[in-house]
């Protein structure tokens, strides 16, 4: 069975989740779609014991752990080690389809521009592969998009330590799938 709210789910995990002990965990750093994922998890699941988002002490976020989730993405072929084989998620439902691409724009995607120079819609992930699973999922809509790659070449960056300071880590080289025009 799949739907809206199932492919909602997984594109979160596939965005900004993770796994641990080979249980799915969704990050946020946005409440509304916090709750937006626990209204997914209740209509998933709504058996389940109250859903309460666990605050990262020092981060702005809140993480999601779910038998049910973990459950559903393995269903899909999404687990610990194989987070990014999206490629068999195009035998799904338009509508789970759908699903997907709202959860992982939600997670990693962002709009830049202006109505005078042009918006465009992106999504910024280090990983190519799904870039490209991404952009043949968009075209099963008729959404035409353009990869662009290394827009950020691998290298040694300074970034947030979680604790309140900056430390350099060294990071993938990272690629945008770019949605603009017409």
């Amino acid at each position: 069975q799949d739907n809206h709210d199932h492919g909602f789910l997984v594109g979160l995990l596939v965005g900004d989740g993770t796994f641990a002990d080979n249980q799915a965990i969704l990050s946020f750093w946005d409440p509304d779609l916090a709750n937006q994922a626990i209204k997914a998890i209740v209509r998933l699941c709504p058996d389940e014991v109250p859903i309460t988002p666990t605050p990262i002490k020092g981060r702005g976020e809140w993480r999601i752990r779910r038998a049910a989730v973990t459950s559903l993405a393995s269903q899909w072929g999404i687990r610990q080690g194989a987070k990014h084989d999206i490629d068999g998620l195009m035998t799904l439902s338009d509508d789970s389809l759908q699903g997907f691409l709202k959860g992982l724009f939600d997670a990693d995607g962002s709009v830049q521009g202006t109505q005078q120079k042009g918006v465009s819609v992106r999504l910024t992930q280090s990983n190519l592969s799904v870039l490209k699973s991404v952009q043949r999922m968009l075209l099963r809509f008729g959404i035409v998009s353009k990869i662009y790659k290394n827009r950020r070449p691998e290298g040694d960056y300074e970034l947030p330590d979680g604790k309140g300071g900056l430390k350099l880590y060294r990071c993938k080289a990272v690629h945008d799938l770019v949605i603009a025009n017409e």
